[in-house]
């Protein structure tokens, strides 16, 4: 068999008969699969005789080894894409912290920059167009900003996962379910591909998906998108990672099988210590799940504070509005609460306060000065004129 043999499996059409063109594509496939999980076994087994090496007098940890008590510091983050229509900034100066053993839920509307915040701290933003412009992120006690990609590959999986908001376009089509978990287990530990098969086994069962071994050789296009929700999060939980960033992680999900995930993490983090970083639109999951909450509106942190205190206390007015909207607060009858307008575009928000357009409490100094981000009670900061500083 000739080096491109299995790639010429594929150039069918030439003049060639359906069926012959079928027994090529097939055996094309399996060639290329073939190939595919050979080049994997010599990637890791480079990796199990040679660690990635980080900058000079740093040490990356493991994921379960992480001694800091603040696990993720994000100082002032500022992430703009740079587009023929302008400068649309995503995330325009954001500070959040995460100790150890600590759940912060993130929350605001679609398009307030939740999942960009998230994708800078792992910096996989799309560049080009986009680029952290500013501010500083430190995981583990780790300058990330500073790291280059050979040294960002090894925390992604091990010292900080993502689960990811779109399972449908998250995982390869052209792998198995198995190889995609067992990949990262592979990687970072060394592991024979039979040992790291197994613990992918484990976490695709300890997620709820039901005859997990059977599930290993299907391909992704096999599943529902529930079922490839709960891939996802076994791929993020398999290596007990420091951090875990779950974007929307029981979005597709029933009841149920959110109720185990939820109480998966939870155990992870009993477990491990590790930090996770919780962005979803369910307050009630905010609620049942997170020791801080942080309100994000149009790139910024308007509110921040412990859980209870912002569920009890908040003063926002689009914390307000967050809370008003919930169908529980609504007298029976009555038409749900809305907040009045649409999220301003990140190429053109407004100036001062960016709240102020659709805020029924707005005054003439939120139009003409941005509020800061003041302490306004034990760990409770919140950023309005009105409720938090003088309407002056």
């Amino acid at each position: 068999m000739g080096a491109g043999d299995g790639w010429r499996a594929y150039d069918i059409g030439d003049g060639a008969d359906v069926k012959t063109d079928s027994v090529n594509a097939k055996l094309g496939r399996r060639r290329v699969e073939k190939r595919s999980h050979a080049r994997r076994d010599l990637l890791c087994q480079l990796c199990k005789g040679f660690t990635l090496r980080p900058s000079e007098g740093s040490e990356l940890f493991p994921g379960s080894e992480v001694s800091v008590d603040e696990v993720l510091k994000i100082e002032n983050l500022q992430t703009h894409f740079f587009t023929d229509e302008g400068v649309a900034r995503a995330v325009d100066g954001v500070s959040l912290s995460i100790g150890k053993k600590r759940i912060l839920g993130l929350v605001g509307e679609s398009g307030c920059g939740k999942s960009m915040t998230a994708l800078s701290v792992l910096k996989l933003v799309p560049s080009p167009p986009g680029r952290i412009v500013g501010g500083k992120i430190t995981l583990a006690g780790k300058d990330i900003l500073s790291l280059s990609e050979i040294e960002m590959r090894n925390i992604r999986g091990k010292l900080a996962s993502m689960i990811f908001q779109e399972p449908m376009t998250s995982l390869n089509p052209v792998f198995t379910i198995g190889s995609q978990v067992s990949e990262a287990v592979r990687i970072h530990t060394g592991m024979g591909r039979s040992e790291a098969e197994g613990i992918a086994v484990e976490y695709l069962a300890k997620v709820g998906l039901a005859d997990a071994g059977r599930r290993m050789s299907q391909y992704p296009h096999q599943l529902s998108g529930g079922m490839k929700q709960r891939v996802m999060i076994a791929m993020a939980l398999c290596l007990k990672p420091a951090l875990l960033i779950a974007d929307e992680p029981t979005t597709a999900l029933d009841v149920t099988i959110q109720a185990g995930i939820l109480r998966l993490m939870k155990e992870m983090q009993e477990e491990t210590g590790a930090a996770i970083l919780l962005i979803t639109h369910d307050l009630g999951v905010i609620a049942e799940m997170a020791d801080e909450v942080a309100v994000m509106y149009a790139a910024k942190v308007v509110e921040a504070g412990p859980c209870r205190e912002i569920f009890s206390s908040f003063l926002h007015p689009y914390t307000e509005g967050l809370f008003r909207s919930l169908p529980g607060r609504t007298a029976k009858g009555e038409r749900l609460y809305t907040i009045a307008g649409a999220v301003p575009s990140a190429l053109a928000f407004p100036p001062a306060c960016r709240f102020h357009t659709r805020c029924p409490l707005a005054v003439e100094r939120c139009r003409r000065e941005e509020p800061p981000l003041l302490e306004v009670g034990a760990g409770h900061r919140c950023a309005c004129w009105v409720r938090c500083g003088g309407t002056a």
